[in-house]
């Protein structure tokens, strides 16, 4: 096998500027938002709560945030495989759980907001009874950083803190 090794420099296109700092400009709205993320991840499976954020992230098409939750779950123990098919986790339905099938199922119906939420609020609490009003919170407060600068998490990154 022959492997090609290209030492052509490539220039990419430049990384885009942050949005806002929200940590400089409202530091009492980024405290609070700090505050609900940390409420909404208790109660919940870390790995779970992982893929989630992962697949929050992908939807919202914040490069920044696939990246720094994708390290996260596979410092958590996540297999690449299964972050690999969470871009089309409903045709790979056969890599997840049922109880994570209908978290996924929940993240596409808070974040994308056309449709569907009825049927995947159901599903959400048939199969996780105990811990559904837990995913749901987690879930619908994953809207909420992406509206944020990404760039002024960077600061306070450590496991999940974004």
């Amino acid at each position: 096998m022959t492997t090609h090794t290209d030492e052509t420099a490539v220039e990419y296109a430049p990384e885009r500027p942050a949005r806002l700092d929200w940590s400089k400009h409202a530091p009492e709205f980024y405290k609070a938002m700090l505050r609900l993320e940390t409420a909404a991840r208790k109660g919940l499976d870390h790995k779970l709560y992982e893929l989630v954020k992962i697949r929050a992230s992908q939807i919202n098409h914040c490069a920044f945030c696939i990246d720094m939750h994708t390290k996260d779950a596979l410092a958590s123990g996540e297999s690449v495989e299964r972050i690999l098919q969470l871009s089309a986790w409903d045709e790979s339905r056969h890599f997840y759980t049922a109880k994570e099938l209908a978290a996924l199922e929940l993240t596409e119906a808070v974040t994308v907001l056309t449709g569907g939420t009825s049927q995947a609020f159901g599903s959400g609490e048939g199969s996780c009874p105990t811990r559904s009003t837990t995913t749901r919170r987690s879930i619908s407060r994953r809207r909420s950083w992406p509206r944020s600068s990404p760039r002024s998490r960077r600061s306070t990154r450590g496991t999940g803190s974004a």
